[in-house]
């Protein structure tokens, strides 16, 4: 549901369903929804000729798309923006805490679902960011930057050597 929906049906209670402000307000309702069915589309696109959902990078939204707990335009509207936005750095220090915690993801469900929620707000400012959602949230956007921040700052420790790099391939090889 977006504001031109919303727009569209306040129109037709209040004027009617001929009326010129209904019908514009209705043929914007109908713009963005292709415009978001064209992005979803292209996301669909990059992601499969980039590898399959199991060989995606998002180790955590990989986890809970797989198990249903998030939707397709969310899962790749994450993994679109890490191939767009994250360095290796990025990658080598999401990869050091995140593979052990989807290990744990999978043998506690009590640790699936308080990642869960915290996921699902990095990937709501994601989708925001990149025009897929139309609410701002401040506290989608600060998970979104703690992540990013913890991600690439343990990133550059693993670039200095301090810390071993982790493979992502690895919580898929042994399934």
């Amino acid at each position: 549901m977006n504001n031109w929906e919303d727009q569209a049906r306040h129109n037709q209670w209040v004027y009617g369903p001929h009326d010129y402000r209904t019908v514009e307000a209705e043929r914007l309702a109908k713009e963005q929804r292709e415009r978001d069915a064209n992005w979803t589309q292209q996301l669909f696109d990059s992601s499969s000729s980039s590898g399959s959902s199991t060989n995606s990078n998002k180790v955590v939204c990989t986890e809970l798309h797989s198990r249903g707990e998030m939707t397709t335009k969310l899962y790749h509207a994450c993994h679109r923006y890490a191939q767009d936005n994250w360095t290796t750095q990025h990658f080598d220090g999401y990869h050091l805490w995140a593979v052990p915690l989807v290990r744990l993801m999978r043998r506690n469900s009590l640790a699936r679902k308080m990642v869960k929620p915290i996921a699902l707000l990095r990937a709501q400012h994601v989708a925001y960011a990149s025009g897929l959602e139309h609410r701002y949230s401040m506290l989608a956007h600060l998970s979104c930057l703690t992540i990013d921040g913890v991600s690439r700052t343990i990133g550059r420790l693993v670039a200095f050597n301090l810390l071993k790099s982790r493979n992502y391939r690895e919580l898929y090889d042994a399934a």
